[in-house]
């Protein structure tokens, strides 16, 4: 005998509708509710979705934001990669090199900036980023600032005077290797 599945699981897609019924089980079994015409819809249409719903909005057309810059990459290319954020949130954001060139101002981990562009959706990854045109210094960021000031106290502590730190050995004593058992590694040693 096989078990039955679960009230909460869809119907199967050729399962007839008086297999859902079935008397001899001793009970009615009803299709869940808003599963009549129920629509399965690939990554892609959903990811497609997403990003023309984005792109029709005309508020996250031209937008001008203010945050703070988190880790900057730049590739090869040329295109930096970067995060804004503030206290609640965080942003991707992508300059595309031909518009970080022409900038007198480069953006670098910590400082308050403005950034103009326009969201949309990275299909690939399904990220939602930022499209940065431009960007302008707008001070030093909060999170930064507090980094600064608790290094200032523990200065201010002592606890970065050079008579406090103790003397490297000239050799190691021990060796540690934290690597998986095929790690390249092992061959390197």
């Amino acid at each position: 005998m096989t078990p039955e599945p679960p009230d909460w699981l869809l119907p199967a897609w050729d399962a007839a509708p008086s297999e859902r019924d079935d008397p001899s089980r001793g009970r009615a079994t009803a299709a869940p509710p808003a599963t009549f015409g129920l629509r399965v819809r690939t990554v892609s249409e959903v990811s497609r979705a997403i990003r023309d719903r984005v792109r029709s909005d005309d508020g996250l057309r031209d937008l001008w934001i203010e945050g703070e810059v988190g880790r900057v990459t730049v590739s090869t290319a040329g295109h930096a990669y970067f995060t804004l954020k503030d206290a609640r949130a965080q942003i991707q954001c992508v300059w595309f090199r031909d518009d970080r060139v022409r900038s007198p101002f480069q953006p670098q981990t910590g400082l308050q900036v403005v950034a103009h562009g326009r969201m949309d959706l990275f299909e690939p990854q399904g990220a939602l980023q930022l499209y940065v045109e431009a960007l302008q210094p707008s001070g030093f960021g909060n999170l930064a600032l507090r980094f600064e000031q608790l290094k200032a106290k523990l200065a201010e502590e002592g606890l970065f005077d050079a008579a406090r730190k103790r003397p490297l050995p000239a050799r190691p004593v021990a060796v540690a290797v934290v690597t998986s058992p095929t790690g390249a590694v092992w061959r390197e040693l």
